[in-house]
């Protein structure tokens, strides 16, 4: 499988926190459009709901989204692709390549088994909304996430995702996969775009317990 990928430029080269930190991109990024349509499919047809926090509340001061997750589609609905169709498979065949790839990239011989315990869900935030709170993926019930994926499903310019005390800001370009540790070292929030609206698939690989 031929995967592009950029390595993130740390602003300042003493920066190890952002060796961990990668981008890469879907080998044919048309297929995010099929993504944001079944997202408009599910709304419509009243399977998306406010994003919630990491604590399961809503609360829109922290994040103002609407979220759905494809374990909620029914199957076999006649308005409903199947996952090949929507490309949703494709897109997680792609997460699973880039697990090895990312580990080889960061030269983390320590590298963890993981797992997709929930298949990654998809969130849209409307001109003005984002995650706006500082939080780390693996905290609580979900302490054992490894890694993060986010796929950004459409350009959004100046809403990408920043990253607490470091001068650097991944850019929301469609198709691009930003991949970095789930835990409390790596904590982030929305940039937010006052203009533009913003469509992510995102996911956390956890970790397996044996």
């Amino acid at each position: 499988m031929n995967i592009a990928a950029t390595d993130v430029k740390p602003a300042v080269k003493e920066d190890m926190h952002l060796k961990f930190v990668r981008e890469y991109f879907l080998e044919d990024i048309s297929v995010c459009d099929k993504l944001v349509e079944l997202f408009h499919t599910a709304r419509r047809l009243g399977f998306t709901g406010p994003g919630r926090t990491g604590n399961y509340q809503v609360i829109k001061k922290i994040k103002d989204s609407e979220d759905f997750a494809v374990e909620s589609l029914p199957p076999n609905h006649p308005e409903i692709p199947t996952p090949d169709e929507s490309g949703y498979n494709s897109v997680i065949r792609q997460f699973l390549d880039f697990i090895p790839r990312y580990y080889t990239d960061v030269d983390a011989s320590w590298r963890q088994e993981v797992e997709f315990q929930y298949m990654p869900h998809f969130q849209y935030y409307k001109p003005g909304g984002g995650y706006h709170a500082w939080h780390c993926d693996a905290t609580g019930s979900t302490a054992n996430r490894h890694l993060v994926f986010l796929l950004y499903l459409c350009d959004v310019p100046g809403g990408g995702t920043e990253f607490m005390g470091h001068d650097y800001v991944c850019q929301a370009q469609k198709g691009k996969v930003l991949m970095f540790p789930a835990n409390f070292c790596y904590p982030h929030r929305s940039q937010i775009s006052q203009t533009h609206e913003k469509y992510i698939l995102t996911g956390w690989a956890a970790a397996v317990l044996r």
